[in-house]
């Protein structure tokens, strides 16, 4: 009932509704009707908050990353927008700085998985899922400095799938076309072998102007080298450099109170930070995480264990100290950075 009251409004008061609009409600709002749409693909407001994305650590647009990679006039700003007023891994639901941009979608790196998430070259995958361009025009394709054009290997085979009816019929044509390539390279190094085996035995016995004469069928002469093998049958492989390629860091977006959108970083722990400082092999936890936790979790992980006994040497980590001591230095150590710091604001 509302929408029907929303599209029946005179023009001028829809222009004054739209602004009052949930920013996050904008690309649903711009399915409604043409006059939604226009007005949600028109509003200038989506480059200033495009603008606002930044990659925390460097202090690199995103602009500029997914110009790099070729992707900035394919992925709409709208969609890298929306998917910056939230944190959350899309498996786990803990904050991420990561965008994967090829699912567009948050994953951290606990999630990033090097199968699940492998990136590999255009030309490979279609070679692998029997495609043709046409039929991935609907997926993000990057462009790695060196030209080479990624995609998500999972994204082409969903492809693939929808294709062939199911990922049961995908492995049965993809074992076919294995076994024919098979076939038909083994066929290919077989004529080789035997054509410059011939070859050889002619200029053993001198008579080159025969040797000469012997060439594979459809060949002027023998190739130099042996057939190469199909890419069909070589073992897939994923540059962990092209997955780092795909993954977009960036700070997230907040809407406040009056609908105006800021721009925040996530932030680490800095005791679990010094933590891992001192033991190499302890896992740096929670990771990044929105402003507004941190003092729940410094209190709840650190300060509400500050005065937890020694547990001995038997419970010794890699350090030489058992968690609870460990915990304590760590609190110690970041209080006089904290002093420091502050003396250190006051001097200027």
């Amino acid at each position: 009932m509302a929408l029907s009251y929303l599209t029946v409004l005179p023009p001028e008061l829809k222009l004054v509704t739209y602004y009052h609009i949930e920013l996050t409600d904008l690309l649903t709002l711009s399915h409604v009707s043409r006059l939604w749409r226009a007005l949600v693909l028109g509003d200038r407001r989506w480059n200033a908050w495009f603008d606002m994305i930044i990659d925390p650590v460097s202090g690199h647009k995103a602009r500029d990353f997914m110009l790099g990679l070729h992707v900035l006039n394919t992925i709409s700003k709208r969609t890298v927008v929306n998917l910056c007023f939230s944190t959350e891994c899309s498996i786990c639901s803990k904050d991420t700085p990561n965008i994967f941009l090829p699912l567009l979608k948050r994953i951290c790196d606990d999630c990033l998985d090097p199968e699940e998430h492998a990136v590999m070259a255009l030309s490979a995958a279609l070679t692998t899922f029997d495609l043709n361009e046409k039929e991935v025009k609907d997926i993000v394709i990057l462009q790695s400095p060196k030209q080479v054009k990624l995609v998500s290997t999972l994204a082409v085979k969903n492809v693939a799938i929808e294709k062939f009816g199911s990922e049961a019929e995908l492995e049965t044509h993809f074992q076919t076309r294995k076994a024919r390539s098979q076939q038909a390279y083994e066929a290919r190094v077989a004529e080789y072998d035997a054509a410059t085996n011939e070859r050889n035995r002619l200029i053993a016995n001198g008579d080159l102007a025969g040797a000469d004469a012997v060439t594979l069928k459809n060949k002027k002469k023998i190739p130099k080298t042996r057939p190469m093998i199909p890419p069909i049958l070589k073992p897939s492989y994923t540059p962990p450099s092209y997955q780092a390629l795909a993954v977009m860091p960036t700070n997230f977006l907040v809407i406040k109170a009056d609908n105006t959108i800021v721009a925040h970083a996530l932030v680490r722990c800095e005791i679990c930070v010094i933590i891992s400082e001192l033991c190499s092999t302890f896992k740096l936890y929670p990771g990044p995480m929105r402003p507004e936790a941190l003092p729940d979790h410094e209190y709840e992980a650190h300060y509400a264990r500050e005065d937890d006994s020694c547990q001995g040497s038997a419970a010794a980590n890699a350090s030489g100290m058992c968690d609870a001591c460990m915990n304590r230095l760590a609190i110690d150590m970041k209080e006089e950075r904290d002093e420091l710091r502050a003396a250190a604001a006051s001097a200027t």
